[in-house]
């Protein structure tokens, strides 16, 4: 199985703001479809007719790592031929992806299907998939409205990702974060060290700013009570599929006030950990580490004349 693992920036955008920044949350898909299921043989399209130019951007992943598609972008006449068993020539062809980032501007002007396939399957797959058409709805924080983003982090049900700060007493962390489609959710926590290490080895520990099984929320404004490493934790140990996360975090130090909420966990992986770099982002696995390097890529992407009012899925094949 080909996992493309993403720290996911290759068609990530700059967000142009007004002449004052402000946070601002991701937004979700302009056409989302969550929980489609293919059987062996069976292929989903999402046509419509699109002008030249206009630029396509997008995600979808299966609910496993276990699980591939194949995926390609084709116009009207190539989709027919491919259909009736032909040679065809299509774009942006990718064969059993688990998960895949999606960028391509229309060379020509037509009808053209967005496909997703398991007619070379052997077994059935689910799939979660988000479109955008013209640049406005994907769920991306700006690297100008936060001091800290993520984008496109990629957690099977075996995993959690955190970010982890040297902070002083009265330093405040605050933040958003967001699923990347609607029917999934990840929970958050902010902790020390110390629980943070108690945390991973299966013990109890206590969490602040707890946030269970959620798509969207905001984080904080949470001030430190103690000086120290603190941990902000995306798990997704409870989810049952395939969960892909973006953030966006601010540090503020020494501000004071601040509202905070506290929790004990006592569900949590039976691995040790012990991070001490004073900004460490990585992925936890049950059974092992894996630190991942920040790569972050901008791009800028004109937006097309058309939007998705003309789109139809064409349904299950």
């Amino acid at each position: 199985m080909d996992k493309k693992k993403i720290i996911l920036l290759f068609f990530a955008f700059v967000l142009v703001s007004s002449s004052t920044t402000q946070n601002v949350a991701a937004a979700d898909w302009t056409e989302e479809y969550t929980n489609v299921s293919l059987n062996a043989g069976e292929w989903y399209d999402v046509s419509g007719s699109l002008s030249v130019g206009t630029d396509i951007s997008g995600f979808f992943e299966t609910h496993s790592a276990t699980q591939g598609v194949d995926f390609f972008i084709a116009d009207d006449y190539n989709m027919g031929e491919w259909e009736a068993g032909r040679s065809a020539s299509v774009y942006e062809l990718n064969e059993d992806m688990h998960t895949l980032g999606i960028s391509f501007s229309i060379p020509s002007s037509d009808t053209w299907h967005i496909v997703f396939s398991n007619a070379d399957g052997s077994s059935s797959v689910s799939l979660d998939i988000g479109i955008d058409i013209d640049d406005d709805n994907s769920p991306f924080y700006s690297t100008s409205n936060w001091d800290y983003t993520e984008n496109g982090e990629t957690l099977e049900t075996d995993e959690w990702a955190y970010i982890s700060f040297n902070l002083d007493a009265g330093d405040e962390i605050e933040g958003h974060f967001s699923t990347w489609f609607s029917t999934d959710g990840i929970n958050f926590f902010i902790c020390d060290s110390s629980n943070y290490n108690s945390w991973t080895t299966g013990g109890s520990a206590s969490g602040y700013a707890i946030k269970d099984d959620f798509h969207q929320a905001s984080i904080g404004p949470f001030e430190i009570p103690t000086s120290g490493t603190w941990y902000c934790v995306f798990s997704a140990l409870e989810q049952s599929d395939t969960v892909t996360i973006s953030y966006g975090i601010d540090i503020t130090l020494g501000s004071g006030g601040g509202d905070e909420t506290t929790t004990t966990s006592s569900d949590a992986p039976p691995v040790a950990l012990d991070m001490s770099t004073v900004m460490i982002i990585g992925i936890g696995v049950v059974g092992a580490v894996v630190i991942i390097a920040v790569v972050v890529m901008l791009a800028k992407r004109n937006s097309g004349p058309e939007d998705f009012d003309d789109f139809e899925v064409v349904g299950v094949g």
